[in-house]
């Protein structure tokens, strides 16, 4: 497994479980094995949100000087029924390891919840889904 954060060209951050998607034969100088894309399984979308107190009154004693912050993970490509998702190499900007606490966050709160959001897809229902919403 690969926890990746991907910066996409759309300006979306996206944390998923990242494989390579290879064409060619490895090793073969005719036809030699190139990148062409990702494989991005279960991908959320992840948002930082600045909650620092607005007012003094707001301002938490024990943290007077610190800005607060709260992360949020949705899942990307909410509509679709497929979990592992295709992308070009050209749509990724750059990618990064995540910070110990979001990587702990998508495996706790996201691929342990893969299962009961497929689930939720596969029944027709007008009540929204929240499954992978999370809050740091």
């Amino acid at each position: 497994m690969t926890i990746k954060l991907l910066i996409l060209k759309s300006g979306e951050d996206v944390v998923a479980d990242v494989s390579e998607m290879m064409v060619g034969e490895k090793g073969s100088l005719d036809n030699p094995s190139r990148l062409i894309g990702y494989f991005l399984d279960t991908p959320v979308v992840v948002k930082l949100r600045n909650t620092t107190p607005l007012t003094d009154d707001e301002v938490d004693p024990d943290k007077p000087d610190k800005s607060q912050f709260s992360l949020s993970m949705y899942p990307w490509q909410p509509l679709s029924t497929e979990t592992k998702i295709p992308i070009p190499t050209d749509w990724v900007v750059t990618m990064l390891t995540p910070v110990d606490q979001v990587t702990q966050m998508y495996e706790k709160d996201v691929l342990k919840n893969v299962k009961p959001y497929q689930s939720n897809q596969d029944n027709s229902s007008d009540e929204s889904t929240k499954v992978g919403l999370t809050d740091l």
